[in-house]
Order: C-alpha cells, then structure tokens, then sequence
C-alpha cells in the first residue's frame, strides 16, 4: 500500500502573495510562532535579572599604593587570578529564569578629575573584603579606603547648560581568541628593565585642566573555560588539523523544515537541481605545522597562551566631561584610546560605532543626546549588558590595561600613599601595663609646684 502527503494545490507562480501564502501555511508560520515565544521569553529573563541586579548594594573603593613600590603588572595579575573567585554562576533553571539570578559583576576604574589620578574598584558590598585581601596581598603598605561614587557629582542628563560629553566603548576588531599585545612584551630581557604600557597614559592624564574629568571603565564578569574552546578551533584551522563540524541543536531542530520548504519551493518552481558527484579524497596530513611560516607558529602560540589563563567578560568604557568652554574630546580620543592601541598585536581595541558619540546627516543634536544619556546610564549604573557585546580578556591582559604606576612612573598629580604604614614592635608594653606600678598621683611641675599635668602623650608606649 503507497501512502501519499497532499500538499494541496501548488500556488500561482504569477503571483507572489499566493506563492509566500503557499510557504507560510506549508511550514513558515512556526518560525513566526518560535521568534514570538523566544523574543517574550528572553524579554521576561532580562526583566527578572535587571530586579536582581538592582537589589545588589554597590560600593565604590580608592585605592593607592607607596610612591617606592617596585611591584610590575604581575601583582595586579595575581590580584586579577583572585577576583575569579567570585565567580558563582547563574544557579539553576528557576533561579535564572524566574528569580532573575546571574552572575555579578564589579568594575575596575582609572579616574583623572582635574589632572588628579585615582584608581578606583566598583564592587558589591559582599566581595569588599576578597578584594581588600587581593591587593594587600600584593601591595601590603595599599590605602584602600570607601570613597562616594564620583559619577553622582556631574550632571546626568544631556544637553546640559553648563557640561558636554563624549564617549564610547571599545570592542576588539577580531574575535576574542586572538590575544593583544601584553605586558611581557614591554620588558627588555637583555638590559632587565620594564617600560610601562600605561606610563604615558598616566602622565597624559596628568595633564587635564579643573573642570575636566577623564573615565576608563572596566567591568569584569568571570566566564568559565567554554571559551578555550573556539580558541582550540582556531588554533587547529591555522595548523590545519581538520575540525569536525557541530551543529546546535536548533540547526538540528529547524533543517528539515527549512529543506521541506526548499523543497516545495523547488516543485512549484520547476527546478530540479543537479546531481552531486562526490569526488574521492586522498587521506589528509594530521596537520600542515610543517609548512606554517614563523608568524603562524607565533600566532597559535599567542593564541594558547591567552586559553591557559583565566578569564573574564569585559566590556570597556571611556567617558570625557568637561565644561563647554574648555571641552575638547579631541585630548580624549588622541591620548586615552591612543594608548590602547600601542596595545595592537594579534589583536587590536577600536571604538563601536553605536555606542560612540555622535551623529551625521539629520537631528544630529538629538541623536547625539540619546547616545550621551546611554553611554552615561551605562557608566553610572556599572551595566555589563548595555552597549556594545562583551568580549574576553584574559588576567595577563587585564594587567596590561590596569595596573597600578612602577616606581618609575613620576606622574606629579597620580594618587599615591606618601609612606609604607608600620606595626608597633610586638614588645612595646601598653599605656596600663607601663603604669600599672606607679600610684595615681600628678606629675610634678618643673617649678617645684604641686601643680597636675596629665601624662605626656609622646611616651614611648603603645
């Protein structure tokens, strides 16, 4: 017994609105179906996540290390190694989904207000003291101290009478597996000194007038070794390992249906394609290391180098305000994103048009607003998921980018600590226990009165 599908009657090829009725009622409509029911599902989990996160108490930490410290970017590294700590995913399924919770973030910051540099950690409350420990382990004399939010002391919406504002976000120009130039490439092994990648970026900010403010913002986000994956891929393409092909399971899902409506478009049409004719493939090499050129090799090594670290989510911020009769976003763009591109190797920073402000052809004013507030909300708020898509760095490049000054670094108007802080001596006896014998009568006066007088405070005693 043949069985049969009736597809009903093919459509009038003379006109399209039969031909597209005929592909919607054979298939078509459950992608309409599905992009509904994943559009108003994904808009409830960000509704949900945005609730958690606002719950989430924030602090903002200054921090400052001595004028003589002769730490390099491997401290902060460490430190950077240490924040994966607080990593705790996403919980399960009705914790994501329906309690909104998601892995938090918190932010490193390099602030300049009026030519006077501060470093600057966003962090929730929960993690202060991890943090604390992560860079008094590394820099033992630090001051770390809680400071107000200096983003609340500027206006926080534009156009504004007084306040202009540029800024943007910046993205890599080639997928996060590829590494940009680190720290280690700025050390002389030969003569055993350091140039620091970040010396000239802190002198440039320096150099800002009062009522100039400078922002670079870093949130972190821990990512688990998913990521090593794509980074293996691309390695083995370049050796030239052959990579077996996946395919998600929507593709699984959605390829019969889509080959059911080429299908059906293919009989109403009359078409028929030709036979393939699969040719006999000679047995492959394992790889082509071989014949790679030095830059290859160099470029897979550089590639696995970024995979064995730890990582992280980030997405990077600058923001210039400044009052409108000295506001010049030129010294923002020239010297701040300037010394990220000396930073270009395998990979390169570059500015995502559309978080970067500014606007052409029509309402430019207003369009270039919007894209102000945005940029500022974004900032304030600390958000890891407005603006452009995070990308990954991993600590070593993390290090690069925000480590606290060398001891070569003369920047006058840098925050530094002026003095390493001591302990008393472990043997210094108490003010009760150095007085415990003495009876409770005054001091005498140099005149020989029996005039009283307290207890000099400079004695040497704790």
């Amino acid at each position: 017994m043949d069985f049969a599908i009736d597809l009903g009657p093919a459509p009038d090829l003379s006109n399209p609105l039969s031909v597209l009725w005929f592909v919607y009622t054979h298939g078509l409509w459950l992608f309409f179906v599905a992009t509904l029911i994943r559009g108003g599902w994904m808009f409830w989990v960000y509704t949900v996540q945005n609730r958690y996160d606002g719950a989430i108490t924030h602090m903002t930490l200054a921090i400052s290390v001595p004028k003589t410290t002769e730490q390099t970017p491997k401290a902060v590294e460490n430190f950077f190694a240490h924040l994966t700590g607080t990593m705790s995913g996403s919980g399960n399924f009705i914790e994501k989904h329906f309690k909104g919770k998601n892995q938090e973030t918190l932010s490193v910051e390099l602030v300049s207000r009026g030519g006077n540099v501060q470093y600057y950690v966003n962090t929730p409350s929960k993690f202060r003291n991890l943090i604390e420990a992560s860079i008094y382990a590394q820099y033992p004399d630090a001051e770390i101290v809680e400071a107000t939010d200096y983003t609340d002391e500027l206006p926080s919406r534009f156009p504004n009478e007084h306040y202009d504002l540029w800024g943007t976000e910046l993205t890599l120009k080639k997928d996060s597996e590829y590494p940009i130039k680190t720290y280690q490439a700025f050390e002389h092994t030969l003569q055993g000194t350091f140039k620091d990648p970040l010396a000239s970026l802190l002198e440039y900010l320096g150099t800002f007038l009062p009522g100039e403010e400078a922002w670079v913002q870093i949130i972190l986000k821990p990512v688990g070794d998913d990521w090593k994956k794509k980074s293996d891929a691309t390695a083995k393409k370049i050796m030239g390992v052959p990579v077996k092909k996946t395919h998600s399971p929507i593709h699984t899902m959605t390829a019969p249906i889509i080959a059911n409506i080429e299908g059906i478009l293919a009989t109403a049409v009359g078409y028929q394609a030709p036979a393939v004719v699969k040719e006999v493939k000679k047995d492959a090499p394992p790889s082509l290391m071989q014949h790679l050129s030095p830059g290859e090799k160099n470029l897979i090594e550089a590639i696995q180098n970024k995979a064995s670290r730890p990582a992280f989510a980030v997405k990077i911020r600058l923001v210039y305000i400044a009052r409108k009769e000295i506001f010049n976003k030129g010294k923002m763009i020239a010297g701040v994103f300037g010394a990220f591109q000396q930073l270009s190797d395998a990979n390169a920073f570059g500015m995502d048009k559309g978080t970067k402000v500014g606007a052409n052809y029509y309402q430019v004013e207003r369009r270039a607003a919007v894209k102000k507030n945005k940029i500022l909300k974004a900032y304030r708020g600390r958000s890891g998921g407005r603006g452009a898509a995070p990308f990954i760095l991993n600590v070593e490049e993390l290090a690069t980018i925000w480590h606290f000054p060398t001891i070569d670094i003369k920047a006058p108007l840098l925050r530094k600590t002026e003095a390493k802080r001591a302990e008393p001596p472990t043997a210094l006896p108490t003010r009760e226990e150095a007085f415990a014998h003495i009876p409770e009568t005054p001091f005498p006066s140099l005149g020989g009165e029996d005039e009283g007088s307290e207890i000099p405070s400079n004695l040497p005693f704790a």
